[in-house]
């Protein structure tokens, strides 16, 4: 009997990478979908698996694009309505019979605001579904040093509103592979109920971050602290939409007030492999830092 996943927030940072392991991964008796709004886009056509329109607008849409699907990923932008959004799916999900969800949230301790609660909201949707599911909770991700990049090159300066704190970090891809190794598990039950944080190795500050830039690069970058205010009006003046500067933001201040974490193994348990450096991407990626 095949299996089919269907993937949501496809041509995203991480639903991209969950389709890339997935293709590495699949079982031959798989069925890998996309649900795109475009799919007719260089995007979506890059992503090398079956394409089905998707808007969360369109309830005819949301509905064909669940025909036959068995495991379902679930992934919401976090600027706008991810509860509203993820009960939507999760409505037509159970009507159609998929048999589990896959919820990409964050790790959320500590972080108060507007988009904390909603991700919250939608978790708390999917748990009392009625279907099967898991939650992946992943920390900071590696590439939320690119909304630093234009600041770097222009000023060689790291503006944030986290002061001295650290962040455990993980790089998107990572997360990627945790999820295809769940979608893809042969006995998915023993996920059922689970809720993983998803960690890699590195416990850092954006002033260490920095002086991991300006090692790679070999040019002065530092760090800079700002109220959450200012935090958010520089990040607009730099081109990061309103609602994600105010995610970021309000994100760096929920840093400042929580203790030191144990980092989660969780990434190591479920793959069985070790997560990647910070340092190591950003030798990969140094040229998006530099002039």
């Amino acid at each position: 009997m095949v299996t089919t996943i269907l993937i949501t927030g496809a041509t995203g940072k991480v639903g991209s990478n969950v389709i890339k392991s997935l293709v590495q991964r699949v079982p031959k008796d798989t069925q890998i979908i996309a649900a795109v709004r475009d799919v007719n886009s260089d995007a979506s056509k890059k992503l090398g698996v079956s394409l089905r329109e998707f808007d969360y607008n369109k309830p005819d849409l949301i509905k064909a694009a669940l025909e036959g699907v068995d495991r379902l990923f679930i992934a919401t932008p976090p600027e706008g309505d991810q509860a509203v959004r993820t009960k939507l799916l999760l409505d037509q999900a159970k009507e159609s019979k998929v048999k589990h969800v896959l919820r990409l949230s964050g790790d959320l301790k500590g972080i108060e605001g507007h988009i904390a609660d909603d991700a919250r909201l939608a978790e708390r949707h999917v748990e009392v579904s009625g279907i099967p599911y898991t939650i992946l909770q992943p920390v900071f991700f590696f590439a939320n040093v690119y909304t630093k990049a234009p600041s770097i090159k222009a000023q060689g300066t790291i503006y944030s509103a986290s002061g001295d704190a650290k962040y455990h970090w993980i790089d998107t891809e990572d997360i990627g592979k945790a999820a295809a190794t769940i979608l893809t598990a042969a006995n998915i039950d023993v996920h059922n109920g689970k809720h993983y944080v998803l960690s890699g190795n590195d416990y850092l500050s954006w002033a260490q971050v920095a002086e991991l830039i300006s090692t790679i690069t070999h040019k002065p970058v530092k760090h800079a602290a700002l109220t959450h205010e200012a935090y958010i009006a520089l990040l607009t003046q730099f081109g990061v939409p309103a609602p994600v500067a105010t995610a970021l933001s309000e994100l760096d201040v929920g840093v400042t007030k929580l203790p030191e974490a144990p980092r989660s193994t969780a990434f190591e348990e479920i793959t069985g492999e070790q997560p990647k450096t910070l340092k190591s991407w950003l030798e990969e990626k140094a040229g998006a830092f530099q002039q």
